[in-house]
């Protein structure tokens, strides 16, 4: 049961009644601020004489709820709490009784197995269990540990989250691919600076530039990172008459330092 909530809502389509879709799906929002879509509604019958009218399916939710805001809305129908226990009257006379278990108010029909009134799955057990394997979620309900779900014996579907955990990432290669590439061709720069102390020459950055086929570096000291720009320009042209190679690519960290 709860309070705070403005309609019923359960997360099982086959419970409603001659279930007829929403023209447009309802958002809900839940405690924890995320959001999900009522696309459904019909009626559910709860009891033999009690018939939960307008419930919504929404797609996501973990959990039946029984709204006593919604209950209320009907003449003469009053919600009263008494400790751990729920009231749901009728002209003065409780028609539903509703006991905290584990600190919230859960309806259980009278007359049903635990898997009945829960309405479990398989997959619901493996979930609850913190995503253990089914053969250890089969071996507690055979030893009683967990109520025995509804369609006992299907065989459980795929489970996303199980999937998404069980995922490796490729190695990383510990060196890279040079032989596609000429000398020259590929060129990493860097630039350091300002330094704290200026050098003789009035220099206070240092450009670095390295091929990526070689590994050759060369070094230029610098007095203003706007002067990287005419010192690349030079080292290109100089690269370009010895070697014959032009290059082609400069890759730098994207400090917008050139």
């Amino acid at each position: 049961m709860d309070s705070g909530a403005s309609s019923h809502m359960t997360c099982r389509l086959d419970l409603i009644q001659n279930p007829r879709c929403l023209k447009e799906p309802i958002p809900i929002r839940l405690g924890n601020e995320a959001v999900l879509f009522a696309t459904h509604f019909g009626h559910v019958k709860l009891t033999s004489k009690i018939i939960l009218k307008d419930v919504l399916y929404v797609e996501g939710l973990r959990k039946n709820l029984l709204s006593t805001t919604a209950a209320c809305r009907t003449p003469g129908i009053e919600a009263r709490q008494t400790g751990d226990e729920y009231k749901i009257l009728f002209k003065g006379k409780p028609i539903l009784r509703v006991k905290r278990t584990n600190g919230m108010f859960r309806f259980i029909p009278r007359g049903t197995a635990n898997s009945e009134h829960l309405h479990l799955t398989i997959e619901d057990l493996h979930r609850v269990t913190g995503h253990a394997n089914y053969n250890i979620v089969g071996d507690m309900i055979e030893r009683k540990i967990l109520p025995r779900p509804e369609e006992d014996g299907k065989t459980p579907s795929h489970c996303v989250t199980c999937s998404k955990g069980k995922l490796t990432r490729a190695p990383i290669p510990k060196t890279g691919s040079r032989t596609e590439r000429q000398v020259w061709e590929l060129i990493h720069s860097d630039l350091c600076g300002p330094m704290p102390i200026t050098s003789l020459q009035g220099n206070k950055y240092m450009a670095l530039y390295i091929d990526d086929r070689s590994n050759w570096t060369h070094v230029a000291c610098i007095r203003s990172k706007s002067d990287q720009v005419g010192v690349l320009q030079g080292l290109i042209s100089k690269l370009e008459r010895q070697f014959g190679t032009a290059t082609k690519t400069l890759r730098t960290d994207g400090g917008g330092r050139i």
